[in-house]
């Protein structure tokens, strides 16, 4: 699992709307977004979607703070399109990207899964993929949102293929990578192939041991206000039909800090007119739809406001 509910010192809700639907029925899902986890805290990712869902998550790095990323998204989102190269320059900076499908459908590099690709903005990167699975892959480049609901018209990529021929994809990297992933669309293959892309040779974070003394750690990013109630602390949260996700005060919330052990009560109200639904649990138990035993609250399309009430595990 990713950076989903697997609590450690502290916890931190992710919001992601990963399966929304719209009245003409096609589906939505947003991109997955994450934030720095506090030192002494492990994320949480709650994922809405049109069917909205709530996914928690446990990060790899803590900082002092507990934050969480919420990434709503619009109903289309159009992400920065990378057009492939007619030749990848020399040198280097550019380097040749050697991946495989292996026999499981995991996409690999150098025999271990891949996760994240150090690239050269406004370089040219050449990838050499092969497919010893047998089965179809694909390759794509582009928002995580459009990569997960299959839209790859415009993106840079390479379709569908089940032969072992190597295929090459040469792209020139844009000097904005940011919310840019690379993933197979075929099927259910997002899941196992989904990653991300970082800039060659970019400082790393020191971990906190190694942080100056005086170092001060960073500001928690903002809340949607909750009130305190006997039963637990109140979140208020709408959906809308714009696939936001929006606190009291209808501003759209970013982040919600979660105290491990603490009682949330969800009042959630659905304004779309179509179904959403609201789930807590891991990045592959919501994108394939494995909600039994999750807490949340099932496809609801009407206005009246539902609840469910979460204790965030410590």
């Amino acid at each position: 699992m990713k950076t989903f509910l697997r609590p450690a010192l502290g916890a931190v809700l992710v919001l992601v709307v990963v399966a929304c639907a719209d009245p003409s029925g096609q589906p939505w899902t947003p991109p997955p977004a994450g934030s720095v986890a506090p030192e002494t805290q492990a994320p949480a990712s709650v994922a809405p979607s049109a069917a909205a869902s709530v996914a928690p998550s446990a990060a790899a790095s803590v900082a002092p703070s507990a934050a969480a990323s919420v990434a709503p998204s619009a109903a289309a989102s159009v992400a920065p399109s990378a057009a492939a190269s007619v030749a990848p320059s020399a040198g280097p900076e550019t380097g040749t990207v050697t991946l495989e499908f292996n026999a499981d459908g995991q996409l690999q590099r150098d025999g271990a899964k891949v996760t994240d690709i150090p690239v050269v903005p406004g370089e040219t990167t050449t990838f050499v993929i092969t497919n010893a699975s047998g089965k179809p892959h694909s390759f794509y480049i582009g928002p995580s949102q459009q990569l997960l609901l299959g839209q790859v018209d415009g993106l840079t990529g390479i379709p569908e293929w089940s032969d072992a021929e190597p295929k090459e994809l040469a792209w020139d990297v844009p000097a904005d990578i940011a919310g840019l992933k690379f993933a197979s669309t075929s099927g259910s293959d997002y899941g196992a192939t989904n990653g991300t892309f970082s800039v060659a040779g970019a400082a790393t974070p020191a971990p906190a041991s190694q942080a100056p003394a005086s170092a001060a750690p960073s500001a928690a990013p903002s809340a949607p206000a909750g009130s305190q109630e006997p039963g637990g602390r109140v979140v208020e949260l709408t959906l809308n039909g714009a696939l936001q996700i929006l606190d009291a005060s209808g501003t759209q919330i970013k982040d919600i800090p979660v105290t491990p052990g603490e009682t949330i009560v969800f009042k959630l109200t659905n304004t779309a007119g179509y179904a959403h639904n609201f789930w807590i649990g891991t990045d592959q138990q919501l994108m394939t739809d494995q909600t039994d035993g999750l807490p949340g609250i099932d496809d609801w399309s009407d206005a009246e406001p539902r609840e469910f009430t979460w204790v965030v595990p410590d």
